[in-house]
């Protein structure tokens, strides 16, 4: 028996169409069944995230207008089970046992607020701090920075999305140590769902906030510069900071080894693209990974140059574009399921046509997470933000598989998510409202 599939770009699928086949193994997915019918809007953005295309069998769905390729798969025995072939590495991957579940969340969103805005703001001094010491010639003291590593894992492992969210905004002018801060979070996130002990965790996030203090040694012109802006000498010389950082940091007493290590290695790409040393594979330290990542992701989601800026959704895309280049293809999944498609301080477009902001994840779906709704269908602000839990208060489409939700219940999800530049919502003007000392706020927001 041979059925007909068509290659499809995942930005041409349909609702309607059956999915036969992805361009990964589908156990490296969060999908439990290896071919399904595409009835609501979430199984679309969930493969956008995830895949670039995919091959539909138009046997048992709609037939797409926009066909890559066209093809005869012949089955031969339909109850032989299917092998699960995965395609030859061209490196060692590294190897690391992820043991998901480690961590759960201990502390309420509200209830961390406070104590998670004052561990951003000594994160941003205790740079600041750095950079001074250096800019005097002056090695500067490790302790701070190991105590506010310490803080952020313990916030993050408490309830990582209270981090993500302040990280989600700009908070000064200093692009430099924002950056530093922000992708400590997304890096320490990451490492709490690969189950990375506390104390490998620290290390991790010492290493990604002094990533960078080599380029306090570097000409301020190149530093403003995004690096595909620079020319080829530029590039020779903006890599040495890697160099200087290193350099700098092992005249600093009673910093871990392993922090340096993570830094020397943190600019290493899986393909041996990378630099200084050109590593590839399971020569690159799985820390220094998570802290290349991490950082590369933060640089999408928030660039210098605010007009190039993703959602991120896009990131996660650009992030599986470069798979087996940049990062190994494995890690790149974690990745995405450890942040989810929607992360915390995401803001959303709903099915209503309304804009809300993501509080928190649900870890049994992440694309149904708690929502703070902040306009009505007609882009108008609300006088009060309204608080929704989308797997508990509201349901997905009718036609989806998942079943069992109250049908009285709205039918609310989430259609796509948008840049920060393009939204009309003033993100910092809500942060402050929601990280705000006044109790009224977090009735506002729970919709009392």
């Amino acid at each position: 028996m041979a059925i007909e599939r068509q290659k499809v770009m995942v930005g041409q699928l349909s609702l309607g169409m059956y999915v036969a086949e992805l361009d990964r193994p589908w156990l490296e997915t969060p999908f439990k069944l290896q071919g399904f019918m595409l009835k609501n809007k979430e199984q679309i953005i969930e493969l956008a995230a995830m895949c670039q295309f995919v091959y539909i069998d138009i046997e048992k769905g709609i037939e797409s207008p926009a066909v890559i390729e066209r093809s005869s798969v012949v089955i031969k025995n339909t109850s032989a089970k299917t092998p699960h072939i995965v395609a030859p590495a061209i490196y060692s991957y590294t190897r690391y046992q992820k043991t998901s579940g480690t961590y759960h969340k201990q502390a309420d969103f509200y209830k961390s607020a406070k104590q998670v805005k004052r561990v951003q703001s000594a994160a941003q001094k205790t740079l600041k701090a750095v950079d001074d010491c250096l800019e005097r010639g002056e090695v500067f003291d490790e302790k701070p920075v190991k105590q506010v590593a310490g803080d952020i894992v313990r916030c993050v492992i408490d309830n990582p999305d209270v981090m993500s969210w302040l990280s989600r905004v700009h908070e000064s002018d200093s692009f430099t140590h924002d950056h530093s801060v922000r992708s400590a979070t997304w890096a320490c996130v990451f490492a709490r769902f690969l189950g990375v002990s506390r104390q490998d965790m620290a290390v991790l996030v010492q290493a990604v906030l002094l990533k960078n203090v080599g380029k306090t040694r570097l000409p301020n012109h190149l530093i403003v510069k995004n690096e595909g802006d620079l020319s080829h000498d530029e590039t020779q010389l903006y890599q040495k900071y890697v160099s200087l950082t290193v350099a700098l940091l092992k005249q600093v007493k009673g910093l871990d080894v392993k922090v340096v290590s993570i830094i020397q290695a943190h600019r290493e790409n899986y393909d041996g693209s990378g630099f200084p040393n050109g590593l590839t594979g399971d020569d690159i330290p799985l820390l220094s990974i998570i802290t290349h990542i991490s950082s590369f992701y933060d640089l999408l989601i928030n660039p210098r140059d605010e007009s190039r800026q993703c959602s991120p959704s896009e990131a996660m895309r650009a992030l599986h574009l470069s798979k087996n280049i940049q990062f190994q293809e494995d890690l790149v999944v974690d990745f995405n399921q450890a942040l989810g498609v929607f992360p915390a301080g995401s803001i959303v477009e709903m099915n209503t046509g309304a804009l809300a902001i993501v509080l928190e994840q649900n870890e049994q779906r992440k694309l149904r997470p708690i929502i703070s709704v902040m306009t009505d269908s007609g882009l108008m602000p609300l006088r009060k933000a309204k608080k929704i839990n989308l797997l508990t208060q509201a349901r997905a489409p009718i036609s989806e598989e998942a079943g069992g939700a109250d049908s009285s219940l709205p039918e609310l999800y989430i259609v796509r998510d948008i840049p920060v530049n393009e939204c009309s919502v003033d993100l910092m003007a809500l942060k402050k409202s929601i990280f705000s000392e006044k109790r009224s706020v977090f009735s506002m927001l729970s919709g009392s």
